[in-house]
């Protein structure tokens, strides 16, 4: 976007010649061309009631020739509109930019094709397999307790035991 301009000293001593009305977008910054058309001056820059849209508050600057200045808009910043205001000879001449904040231009995300559904599995008939597999071993628990605790009977057990909390672990949630 081509910075605004705001000549100075054109039309006389302390004279502002500003547009009325400037365009910025959130995230980006309102670059100001200061053009000085006589002798160097101080110049004013203020914002006032714009901490929605900008960090900016105040800048006094002395201006010989031409310079720039950018104030910068939030990201986050709302749209909506705040005024700027261009000040010389210590308050004689005032300019008051209205700055108009709109939000950034999303880019366009092209539609994304739809990904056929995956195939249904039924693993019901695995986890219908969970109770007689804690019930084995249970029953091996207990034939490892009572026969003299071989070491196959505690394995077994162990091994029944693990299979049915993984079977019960992966089950589907019920609907």
């Amino acid at each position: 976007m081509a910075p605004t301009e705001i000549h100075l000293n054109r039309r006389g001593i302390n004279s502002i010649e500003a547009p009325s009305a400037a365009e910025v977008m959130s995230g980006k910054s309102l670059e100001l061309r200061l053009v000085n058309h006589g002798h160097p001056l101080h110049l004013s820059l203020s914002v006032s009631n714009a901490s929605r849209f900008t960090p900016f508050m105040h800048q006094n600057i002395f201006v010989q020739g031409e310079g720039s200045l950018s104030v910068p808009v939030k990201v986050d910043a709302p749209e909506g509109v705040f005024d700027l205001e261009v000040v010389t000879g210590y308050g004689m001449r005032k300019v008051v930019l209205s700055v108009t904040v709109t939000p950034e231009a999303l880019p366009k995300v092209p539609e994304a094709k739809a990904l056929p559904p995956a195939p249904v599995r039924s693993p019901r008939s695995l986890h219908r397999a969970a109770p007689p597999l804690l019930a084995a071993g249970v029953l091996l628990y207990a034939a490892w307790w009572i026969l003299e605790k071989p070491d196959s009977l505690s394995l077994l057990s162990f091994l029944a035991l693990l299979s049915a909390a993984i079977l019960a672990w992966r089950r589907p949630p019920s609907s």
